[in-house]
């Protein structure tokens, strides 16, 4: 789509977004003969009328014409298997280093994807950790690729990929004799506060997979990482209390933006606010090409990495109990007023109750049985 090949074509990821964020609140009419129809909401297409479509257009097209004009010659070529043997591990990755920068020097196509490093006390090890049923949740920003991430972990296109979730979805797979359950949630924004009502949202999907998930995927498309995202992440993951942290998984969406980069060299150049998240979650980390959507290796080492994760916590992700919630009410507080305390003042002295426009941290953590008691209400 459109953000895909603004970030392909070197666009900032903050305009990336800002652009994501411009389209998903447009509205537009249609004129006709017999008049204009009434305002409705944009699905697919670039929006008649901004100033920004023809470059959008533009920039579309010439990215998926250049993407076929360098493809077409590969896909007419034949590809060789290298296959490295060592004692160690690290030697083993030295020498595929090495190869890689040759082959690439060279004008070689490298297929990461297809990269795989295995040794036989790692296959008795992930054989130990093996969990007949697997429960994920996605959370992240809005437009991460978290609907696609949840695709392509299932096998199969479940969730809907044409918007962006507005309430919580869970869907179920079998894949090589493993139940899968994954939960896609509503994305936060990238440069405002969260609705109350998609925080309500995401608290209410951990009760989506009783007992409670294996694993919490934060899904983060690779770009430009920001200190604003960084503080999004804390603020939202307050929700959760701290412990959810030990559960948390870093995803990388989008990883053809890469190219011959490695991650650990983009994780670098992003600094310190990046670094955060990662080390909160003890640098459990995993990259998806969002391009390869069959790819036959991404899936079962996500799941090794989850499994493994499982494994060193004790097991899956137990919700706050209600002392919990109370507890982590003062703590959302505490975090709120350092981000923004003329607004804590002012709700301290007028008594009011938290504005849906107020930041996600003054928001008391909401269990999933009363916020699906509220949706019913709405929807009534």
């Amino acid at each position: 789509g459109c953000p895909y090949c603004m970030r392909k074509s070197g666009v900032a990821e903050k305009y990336v977004r800002v652009v994501q964020d411009m389209y998903e609140r447009s509205r537009t009419v249609v004129r006709c003969a017999v008049g204009q129809t009434e305002e409705f909401k944009v699905e697919v297409g670039l929006h008649q009328g901004s100033a920004l479509s023809p470059f959008l257009f533009a920039m579309v097209m010439d990215q998926l014409s250049e993407e076929v004009r360098q493809e077409s010659h590969w896909t007419m070529m034949f590809a060789d298997d290298l296959v490295f043997c060592s004692e160690s591990r690290e030697q083993v990755e030295e020498y595929l280093e090495r190869w890689r920068f040759a082959l690439v020097r060279r004008g070689m196509k490298v297929s990461h994807s297809n990269e795989n490093l295995n040794s036989e006390e790692e296959k008795t090890l992930a054989a130990s950790n093996h969990l007949s049923e697997l429960r994920l949740v996605l959370l992240g920003w809005r437009w991460p690729g978290k609907s696609l991430t949840g695709n392509t972990i299932l096998g199969r296109e479940e969730f809907r990929l044409e918007r962006a979730a507005e309430f919580s979805v869970k869907r179920d797979a079998e894949r090589n004799g493993r139940k899968l359950t994954v939960v896609d949630t509503p994305g936060w924004f990238s440069a405002q506060t969260t609705p109350t009502a998609y925080q309500q949202e995401m608290a209410r999907s951990l009760g989506m997979c009783p007992p409670g998930p294996h694993a919490i995927l934060l899904v983060v498309p690779v770009g430009m990482f920001t200190e604003m995202d960084r503080a999004r992440i804390e603020e939202n993951f307050v929700l959760f209390g701290e412990a959810v942290w030990r559960h948390t998984m870093v995803v990388f969406t989008w990883a053809e933006v890469l190219k011959n980069m490695p991650i650990e060299r983009h994780i670098h150049r992003q600094g310190s606010a990046l670094q955060w998240v990662l080390d909160k979650c003890k640098k459990r980390y995993h990259v998806i090409n969002n391009d390869a959507f069959g790819e036959q290796t991404q899936v079962p080492q996500l799941i090794e990495k989850v499994e493994k994760m499982v494994a060193e916590e004790g097991g899956h992700f137990r919700p706050m109990t209600e002392e919990e919630k109370v507890q982590n009410q003062d703590t959302a507080e505490a975090i709120d007023e350092n981000s923004n305390p003329k607004a804590m003042k002012e709700k301290r002295e007028l008594g009011a109750r938290p504005k849906q426009n107020c930041s996600f941290s003054s928001v008391r953590p909401v269990d999933a049985e009363s916020t699906h008691n509220l949706m019913e209400e709405v929807s009534d």
